[in-house]
């Protein structure tokens, strides 16, 4: 009795770890490592987390999402951790989205609004440097976009929506 109720555990065991989701990607932008993670008790309910982080490993910009309310997150969702880390590595590929602050575009199918809250000048001084820009989807109907201005400060640049 004792071996069979073993084995169930293990076998149990097993399919919990399948079901959970547990998965990461990084890579490189300029003077930082931006890293995604996902954990949750299965990849469709995943929470999302981005860090972009310094040369010393400080996290100097982080934010939480929810994977059922992103774009190419929710109407799709990952199998498993596999298929999840996938998902991670295009998100935070910066694909689909112009890659300097110089190339956002204020008009067109895709208008670019500049963050409210921006310090005076600072959208300026990003265009006028052609400061490196990470933009991610943050939502079903825009993506979020940070900057490198100055000497590697992150900030919150601004949102580009997408047509819709």
């Amino acid at each position: 009795m004792k071996a069979i109720l073993t084995v169930l555990f293990f076998v149990f065991a097993a399919s919990q770890a399948e079901a959970s989701c547990k998965a990461s990607a990084s890579r490189s932008w300029g003077q930082h490592k931006i890293e995604a993670s996902a954990s949750g008790p299965n990849c469709a309910n995943a929470v999302l987390t981005l860090v972009v982080r310094a040369d010393d490993n400080y996290a100097v910009w982080t934010k939480t999402y929810v994977a059922d309310q992103l774009m190419n997150f929710s109407d799709s969702p990952a199998a498993n951790a596999a298929a999840m880390k996938a998902k991670l590595k295009d998100w935070i590929s910066g694909d689909g989205f112009m890659k300097t602050a110089d190339q956002l575009q204020t008009s067109g199918e895709f208008p670019f609004t500049a963050a409210s809250d921006l310090n005076p000048g600072t959208m300026e001084d990003a265009v006028k440097n052609r400061s490196p820009v990470f933009c991610f989807i943050q939502g079903s109907e825009s993506g979020q976009c940070l900057a490198e201005i100055w000497d590697g400060e992150v900030v919150e640049l601004g949102v580009q929506a997408f047509p819709g």
